[in-house]
């Protein structure tokens, strides 16, 4: 009885051995999971860096390694340039090769190539740098603007209609797929309208058109 005793603290120590992890193991467990996980972590990060992106915006700084870009929101965005290794394009009516001194302030230019991020060699103040490839020198993309042309109607075809506003000046207007208002065979020469949509120059995209007063017809001679 005595032996049966004795034996039984001993069988508990020993089931606590076998069935809970020492310290040990618990922190050799616990490190390797933290390695896991930074490797998951290096392995996104890289996969973002191998992302191609663009900046498009106006060159407002110049040296021999890199733009300073101002894009349509306004901020500052720099590249980093390898006039070695990045080639640069002129987009126009035509498509040319240039250099990179063809490059000047002023230019609209779309660089693309892939960016850095913080803690990584390429940042500057915070910011992300791109890594450029290709260097594309474009026009820079007009905003249309919203007017409203009163007029009178002075032709009519079957796609387009002509109108000349009070100071004589003369637009085309254009009709998509949809607007509101009646349709372009319902207008007539000698109709005033006020056209609304999108002006570019003498090019009047349509997006509403309101008749204010119908063309009088013509009486025809007594014979």
């Amino acid at each position: 009885m005595k032996k049966i005793l004795f034996s039984l603290p001993l069988l508990i120590i020993l089931a606590a051995i076998l069935f809970h992890p020492s310290d040990a193991s618990s922190q050799e467990s616990a490190t390797s999971s933290s390695d896991e996980i930074r490797e998951k972590v290096k392995d996104k990060i890289e996969s973002v860096l191998n992302e191609p992106k663009a900046y498009i915006g106006t060159v407002t700084d110049k040296t021999e390694g890199s733009l300073q870009i101002k894009n349509s929101d306004g901020l500052i965005q720099l590249v980093s340039i390898n006039s070695q290794e990045v080639s640069f394009v002129k987009v126009g009516k035509t498509t040319s090769t240039i250099k990179f001194g063809d490059l000047a302030i002023g230019d609209h230019v779309v660089a693309m190539g892939f960016s850095a991020v913080n803690g990584t060699p390429g940042v500057k103040n915070g910011n992300s740098v791109l890594e450029a490839k290709r260097v594309l020198v474009t026009e820079a993309l007009q905003t249309p603007k919203r007017e409203a042309i009163f007029g009178k109607v002075v032709v009519v075809g079957k796609k387009e209609a002509t109108i000349v506003d009070k100071k004589q000046k003369e637009f085309k207007l254009e009709f998509p797929k949809r607007w509101k208002g009646p349709d372009l065979d319902e207008l007539s020469p000698g109709d005033t309208i006020i056209a609304a949509g999108e002006v570019n120059g003498i090019i009047v995209s349509i997006r509403t058109i309101q008749v204010t007063s119908k063309s009088s017809p013509t009486p025809s001679p007594e014979e």
